[in-house]
């Protein structure tokens, strides 16, 4: 916190208006696709809107990705030991602790 520099109005001015671009643009093509749509296939989408959004795109690649990864998953096997030591009379604490080993 002692080396904080002054913002960049440049940049903070790029991301207000992004953001408004977003919104608006989202908000428009939204509305022009789902009224569209509807009207040309009313018997599938019925009163169901088709959103938009420019920031949905690299978001559901972020989704499709991790689902990906998950579906990909193969269990490895792996030990895991719980220790627990108990001394009476020690000058130090007991140590309780946790730990998980990989198969080798």
């Amino acid at each position: 916190m002692s080396h904080l520099t002054p913002m960049d109005a440049g940049q903070i001015d790029a991301v207000e208006v992004r953001m408004e671009m977003d919104l608006r643009i989202g908000a428009a093509f939204t509305r022009l696709q789902t009224l569209y749509l509807q009207q040309a296939f009313p018997h599938v989408l019925g009163d169901h809107k088709i959103s938009y959004g420019p920031c949905q795109f690299p978001t559901l690649g972020f989704v499709v990705k991790r689902f990906q990864a998950v579906e990909k998953f193969v269990p490895e096997p792996f030990y895991h030991l719980d220790v627990k030591h108990k001394k009476v009379c020690s000058p130090f604490p007991p140590v309780l602790g946790s730990r998980t080993f990989q198969k080798r």
